[in-house]
């Protein structure tokens, strides 16, 4: 009985765990291993694989094991008995390799899930953010997105035209700039005094004289009327006078005839190049021209540098006009058409002494002046001499 007692019913030590091929150690103790139920593998199905943390190595007896089974061993039927497998010698894992411990076979691990079913979620939830402002902000139609969308056309077009009118603007404003002005004081235009009375005669009844207007023998008439007082004048004196106020213009040197007589009171020498009064002309009073008895009324003067121009204004009154020679008389017309044709006077008082004309005058233009025309006279620089040279006079 004793030796019955003694027969050890011996289970299965290991078991082999689904088809993982793990082998579950035997443990130190004597007793008989219960079988170990077999634990299913979860696999994760969202999270990522962790690697777990190592395990202390455990060192197993498989001496002890073998002794205890082999103690009785001849008493137990054969086929109860499992014999003990051979460890099956495995190359260590390079990721988790330990020293002293058994390297378990490699288990397959589990494949990765995919993130596209994530990057799908991500722009579900944007289409539907963008759905729900398109529908609450624009108030779900597509007019106002239209709009939207056509609007940066729109500004960008504006933005292109109000670039170029501020392109056009600059340049303009540039120019206005560099155009400088120069406003004169009547006694700066004293010296274009004397010419401007010229062109008031020569025009006569006119309201506008050009200097491509005055002929030739006019030219030279009033440009030698004062050289011709001192004796002969050579051509290039008058010739200096000329270009002085009226800039390089064509004209010829010729013999100056009188218009009252039809012969020549002024002789031009070809030969010495010089001018001189004709002996054989009777002197008379006069030049053949005609002239205005007139009172000037500065307005303004302007001179631009830009443009290269001087810009004078006038009020005229005009007295009486002659041919020959006549005495000053108290009697005013508002523009040189009247004066000349001698209709339409604004004054006349002929019982007026000759002392008392001009405060006359000054009378009439007081009360006159608002209906008084203004007469421009236009100057242009010279770019060879810089002198301002006479270019026309007109009366509006």
């Amino acid at each position: 009985m004793e030796e019955e007692n003694k027969n050890v019913n011996v289970e299965e030590p290991t078991e082999v765990l689904g088809n993982t091929g793990v082998i579950e150690p035997v443990t130190e103790e004597p007793v008989l291993a219960e079988p170990v139920a077999e634990t299913p593998v979860e696999v994760p199905t969202e999270s990522p694989v962790m690697e777990a943390p190592a395990e202390e190595p455990v060192e197993v007896q498989p001496e002890a094991v073998m002794a205890q089974v082999d103690t009785k061993a001849e008493d137990v039927p054969a086929e109860t008995v499992t014999p003990m497998p051979e460890p099956v010698p495995t190359e260590p894992v390079q990721e988790q390799a330990v020293e002293g411990v058994v390297a378990e076979p490699a288990v397959e691990q589990p494949k990765k899930k995919s993130k596209l079913p994530l990057i799908l979620l991500l722009l579900i939830v944007l289409a539907a953010g963008g759905f729900a402002v398109w529908y609450f902000v624009l108030g779900g139609n597509g007019s106002k997105s239209e709009k939207q969308e056509d609007k940066p056309t729109e500004e960008k077009i504006g933005k292109d035209e109000t670039e170029k009118d501020d392109g056009k603007k600059e340049e303009s404003e540039d120019k206005e700039d560099k155009v400088t002005v120069f406003p004169l004081e009547e006694s700066e235009i004293k010296k274009y005094e004397e010419i401007m009375k010229q062109m008031v005669r020569l025009r006569r009844e006119k309201s506008e004289l050009n200097v491509s207007d005055i002929s030739n023998q006019v030219l030279l008439r009033i440009s030698i009327s004062d050289l011709i007082k001192e004796g002969p004048v050579s051509k290039d004196a008058l010739k200096a006078v000329i270009e002085k106020n009226y800039g390089n213009i064509e004209y010829t040197d010729e013999d100056i005839i009188c218009t009252l007589e039809n012969i020549p009171f002024i002789i031009y020498n070809s030969e010495n190049g010089e001018y001189s009064y004709n002996p054989n002309h009777r002197a008379h009073g006069g030049d053949g021209i005609g002239a205005f008895y007139t009172n000037y009324y500065f307005q303004s003067a302007e001179q631009d540098e830009t443009n290269g121009t001087l810009t004078i204004k006038y009020k005229i009154l005009f007295g009486l006009y002659y041919e020959d020679v006549a005495s000053k008389v108290p009697i005013y017309y508002k523009n040189s058409t009247d004066s000349f044709n001698k209709t339409n006077e604004i004054f006349k008082d002929m019982t007026i002494e000759p002392a008392k004309y001009d405060e006359t005058a000054n009378q009439v233009y007081e009360q006159h002046k608002d209906e008084l025309p203004i007469t421009t006279f236009t100057f242009e620089k010279d770019k060879t001499t810089g002198n301002y040279v006479f270019r026309k006079v007109v009366t509006e």
